[in-house]
């Protein structure tokens, strides 16, 4: 609550390298004094420790700490400066910038807080004695330029964990010490590998009893020697019932057994569509047409090069032919062209590198986040290629980024019910319908970056297809954050102060990125996880030279990166293939794949074929237009 008792919006975050300024402008206005270098390092290596407040998405006020060790190991924490911009102060905000780092300390079990505080500065050690502080020590001419020079040593020591402590053993038994440190489970990430270890006990409960039965067998009939087994043969020939009764036994648990084991899903082959040369658009034409749409204000038209200069993307991605246009014309006609050149275009290369017939279909999935017209875009693909009247089709929208592996993990589990049959998933974002022309930079980022592109999938779940097919999908984890309000706004379809519809892209973006994947990592129990997640600028290059060569192509930019593997040779047999993806709500889905052939680039056709000997090429991280 703020004055007056009204409800007010505060929120921190973390100081990371990229928002280091944002501190330094709040100290210069804040302090007298200038920090040097040491200060900041001292901050960014305290993590949790260093905030900055936001009032209403302001930037307001900041705490920055120091962890020290004291003799014998302990840690305490030096408060090197605590600030608010004077027209935000009696907000409470200073108050939650100390209660998170005292909430901290709790968790950490640090027992000791203090700062340095100027003598005559009556407000801030009333301030601190309301949160436990005492003046331990004066200190004379600690400050050089400013009056007084003097200042108080303030601390906090933590006494409330020894009072619960006292309370705790005044109304429970004794118990010894060894017993009393339990480990934080609620906290703890392997917790979530017992819960997952529990499923796969009940899951699998079945097997795992009929295994110890199964090695008594194999050890028993190891034991016998040829006489014995023949004398078990001629008593079988002739007890009828015993011969019926272990056939019959036999039947039931291969039965049991193959109606219980999932059926393999394969990837027999995908198609990234690229566009014509004339979908070409440089920086410079982006930059050059964006000035001449006469909608974007001088300092937005600069933001939006520098977004480019930074963005990592180069001189051939494509954009749709009404963005192109000047000035642009984004219609409905013009999103439906454009939706059927994608889909159509790649599932065209698909159906001609498999020579499957459509009607062979039985299963369509379109993925596409901000275009949902009707009829949809699964109706657009069976009326074009008059696919069978019971095929099972389904349209997702508003799913962003990762909605790719979103469809993906939707095909396999109807692979499991709809048997001998193929899968069609096709995945792409439509550009025309969702061009920015407002000046709210949140929402110009995505103009920036967000480029045409698409994919067509072929799953099936014959085992027939196994030998001419690519990949077997191993492993899916869909991990959803939505719950929490700043994940679930992070990235957010809009309308701007001027009624002009956009994609707002929060400042925590990164943040909550970051958060998912480590949920998504923390629930997917796969062997490649269990060691340390140290990426090369070899496993970041198909990545990075994507951006560069296609843009953001959206949920179809993770098969531009497994194209290039491939047109480079990478791939080779029993191979994994981990993707992952981000997307709006906030989500972030994984996939692994296991090469079942070596993949020859010379019999390869993707959008990397004819200029794969063109990369890698250096991606500069500022390349001036």
């Amino acid at each position: 609550m703020g004055a007056g008792g009204r409800e007010v919006s505060i929120s921190l975050d973390g100081v990371r390298d990229k928002n280091l300024m944002q501190l330094k402008k709040l100290n210069t206005a804040l302090f007298p004094v200038r920090y040097n270098d040491k200060y900041y390092a001292d901050a960014l290596a305290s993590g949790e420790f260093t905030k900055l407040a936001y009032y209403c998405d302001i930037c307001v006020g900041s705490i920055a700490c120091r962890l020290e060790k004291k003799e014998g190991g302990a840690v305490r924490v030096y408060i090197m400066t605590l600030g608010v911009l004077a027209p935000y102060r009696g907000l409470g905000v200073g108050s939650k910038l100390l209660n998170h780092v005292l909430d901290l300390c709790m968790k950490q079990s640090i027992g000791e807080v203090y700062l340095h505080v100027q003598t005559n500065n009556e407000d801030a050690i009333k301030f601190y004695k309301k949160f436990g502080f005492e003046i331990t020590e004066t200190i004379h001419n600690y400050y050089t330029n400013i009056t007084p020079p003097d200042c108080y040593v303030v601390t906090k020591e933590s006494k409330i964990k020894l009072s619960k402590m006292t309370q705790l053993e005044a109304n429970t038994p004794f118990v010894p010490p060894s017993e009393r440190k339990l480990p934080d489970f609620k906290g703890s990430v392997k917790l979530k590998y017992v819960k997952l270890g529990y499923h796969y006990l009940i899951t699998h409960g079945m097997y795992l009893c009929l295994s110890p039965l199964v090695v008594v067998v194999a050890a028993q009939l190891s034991t016998f020697s040829r006489q014995d087994l023949s004398i078990l043969w001629e008593h079988l020939r002739f007890n009828l019932l015993s011969v019926i009764v272990c056939s019959t036994l036999l039947v039931f648990l291969l039965t049991v057994y193959f109606l219980r084991c999932p059926r393999s899903v394969y990837l027999v082959n995908f198609s990234c569509y690229k566009p014509d040369d004339e979908r070409k658009c440089t920086r410079k034409i982006f930059v050059e047409r964006s000035g001449l749409t006469g909608t974007f204000t001088n300092e937005n038209l600069e933001f939006q090069r520098k977004i480019l200069e930074r963005s990592g993307l180069g001189e051939s991605t494509y954009l749709p032919e009404a963005v192109l246009r000047v000035p642009p014309n984004p219609c409905m006609a013009e999103a439906r062209k454009e939706a059927e050149t994608v889909m159509f275009g790649a599932i065209d290369q698909l159906l001609a590198k498999t020579s499957l017939k459509p009607k062979d279909i039985g299963i369509l999935i379109v993925n596409c986040s901000l275009f949902n017209p009707t009829p949809s875009l699964s109706a657009m693909v069976i009326n074009h290629y008059k696919l069978r009247g019971n095929i099972v089709s389904y349209n997702l929208g508003g799913m962003g980024c990762s909605a790719g592996l979103i469809s993906i993990d939707l095909a396999k589990d109807l692979l499991q019910v709809h048997p001998s049959t193929y899968a069609l998933v096709i995945s792409m974002e439509n550009i025309t319908l969702n061009w920015y022309v407002g000046n709210e930079r949140s929402m110009l980022v995505s103009n920036c970056l967000f480029r045409l592109g698409g994919v067509a999938i072929l799953l099936s779940n014959r085992r027939s297809e196994r030998w001419r097919s690519k990949y077997r999908l191993v492993h899916t984890v869909r991990t959803h954050k939505g719950s929490d309000d700043k994940c679930f706004s992070c990235v957010t379809q809009m309308e701007d102060s001027t009624g002009r519809v956009g994609v707002s892209l929060s400042k925590d973006l990164m943040a909550v990125a970051g958060d998912a994947l480590k949920t998504n990592i923390t629930t997917a129990v796969l062997d490649e996880l269990e060691k340390n997640l140290k990426l090369s600028e070899w496993h970041m290059e198909p990545s990075r030279l994507t951006l560069y060569r296609f843009g953001n192509t959206s949920s179809s930019s993770l098969w531009y990166e497994l194209a290039y593997s491939e047109a480079k040779g990478r791939i080779k047999r029993g191979d994994r293939i981990w993707q992952i993806a981000f997307g709006s709500g906030f989500k972030c889905n994984s996939a692994v794949w296991k090469a079942l052939r070596t993949i020859n680039p010379a019999k390869e056709k993707n959008p990397w074929s004819d200029e794969i000997h063109q990369f890698p090429v250096e991606v500069p991280k500022f390349s001036v237009i």
